[in-house]
C-alpha cells in the first residue's frame, strides 16, 4: 500500500539497529546476569565483612553495564540516526552518541525550485562498496550529496518507503541507481535494484554469537589446554569462511579483508576466552 504524506510535512526514516547490534547488546547483558549468578551465591556461602565491599561493586557494574547496555538492544528513535526529508531540504543526522561522543556533524543538501529529481544512491569504488548517498540533482547537472550511513544494504522494503517518503514531501521524483567510480576518475551509473530481506542479517548474528556459545561449551566440560585452543581456532576459521561466504553472495567485501581477518581474531578470542572462564568457574562453583 502506498505511504501517504501530506506536502510540506517532514519525512524521517529511522535506520533501526542491525541484528548484529542487538545480539552483541543481549549478549553482554547475558554474561552480566552470568557473573552475578555465579559469583553471588560463593558470596552468600564465604561470607565476610570485606564481601560486602565486593557485592556493592558488582552491583555498580551490573547495573552500569545493563544501562548501558540495555539501550543499545532497545534505543529509542529519538536516539537513533535518522534520515530527514523536508520540502526544501535532504539531511543525514547522526544518532545521539555519535554526535555527541565524537561530535558528527548533520550533513544537509538542499532542494531548491532548480532540483529536477533526487537520486538514491548505492556508491562503489571499482568493485567495493563505497557507502549511500542521498543526492539532489539540478536541471543543470549540479548535484548536493547526502552521505547516509545505513547499517546494512537497504531492502526492496524499505526503498520504496525511503522513494515515496521523498517524493510526497518534496514532490521530485526519486531514481535507485548505482554508482561505480573507476581508478581513472569516470563515473558508471546503472539503476539499482535492490532485493528482498534476506537471512543475512540472521547470519551475522550467529557469527557474532559463536564465541560466547562456544567458550560457554567448552567452559562447562574443562578439556585440555590444547583442545581449548583447537576448539576456538576452529570456531573462528569457521566464522571467516561464513563471513566470506556471505560478502561473495551480497557483493560487498571489505576493503582490507588481511587486517579485517587479524583484528577479528583478537575480538573473538577475548570474547571466546571471557565465555570459557565464565563459565568454566561456575561449573567449578556448582
Amino acid at each position: 500500500m502506498p505511504l501517504s504524506y501530506e506536502r510540506d510535512q517532514e519525512f524521517d526514516f529511522i535506520i533501526t539497529p542491525i541484528p548484529f547490534q542487538r545480539g552483541v547488546a543481549f549478549a553482554v547483558i547475558a554474561m552480566l546476569l552470568l557473573i552475578p549468578a555465579a559469583l553471588v551465591p560463593l558470596l552468600v556461602r564465604n561470607w565476610t565483612d570485606s564481601c560486602l565491599w565486593l557485592l556493592i561493586v558488582l552491583l555498580v557494574i551490573f547495573v552500569t553495564g545493563m544501562a548501558s547496555f540495555l539501550p543499545l538492544a532497545f534505543p529509542p528513535k529519538r536516539m537513533q540516526a535518522r534520515l530527514q526529508i523536508r520540502h526544501d531540504s535532504v539531511s543525514f543526522v547522526p544518532g545521539t552518541m555519535a554526535r555527541r561522543i565524537f561530535s558528527e556533524p548533520v550533513i544537509e543538501a538542499a532542494v531548491t525550485p532548480q532540483s529536477s529529481e533526487i537520486l538514491l544512491c548505492h556508491d562503489f569504488f571499482q568493485e567495493l562498496s563505497d557507502g549511500y548517498k542521498v543526492i539532489v540533482r539540478s536541471v543543470d547537472g549540479r548535484e548536493g550529496a547526502v552521505s547516509v550511513r545505513f547499517l546494512r544494504l537497504p531492502d526492496v522494503e524499505e526503498c520504496r518507503e525511503i522513494s515515496e517518503g521523498i517524493t510526497a514531501t518534496t514532490g521530485l521524483p526519486v531514481r535507485l541507481v548505482i554508482r561505480r567510480r573507476l581508478v581513472d576518475g569516470n563515473v558508471q551509473e546503472m539503476p539499482w535494484i535492490p532485493k528482498p530481506r534476506s537471512a543475512r542479517s540472521y547470519v551475522a548474528v550467529l557469527v557474532m554469537l559463536t564465541p560466547f556459545v562456544g567458550g560457554i561449551a567448552v567452559g562447562c566440560f574443562m578439556p585440555s589446554p590444547s583442545v581449548i585452543v583447537g576448539a576456538g581456532l576452529l570456531l573462528w576459521i569457521g566464522e571467516m569462511l561464513l563471513i566470506r561466504v556471505c560478502g561473495n553472495q551480497s557483493g560487498t567485501q571489505t576493503k582490507f579483508p588481511t587486517l579485517y581477518a587479524l583484528s577479528t581474531i583478537f575480538t573473538f578470542g577475548a570474547s571466546y576466552a571471557f565465555a570459557y572462564v565464565v563459565a568454566a568457574y561456575m561449573f567449578r562453583a556448582h
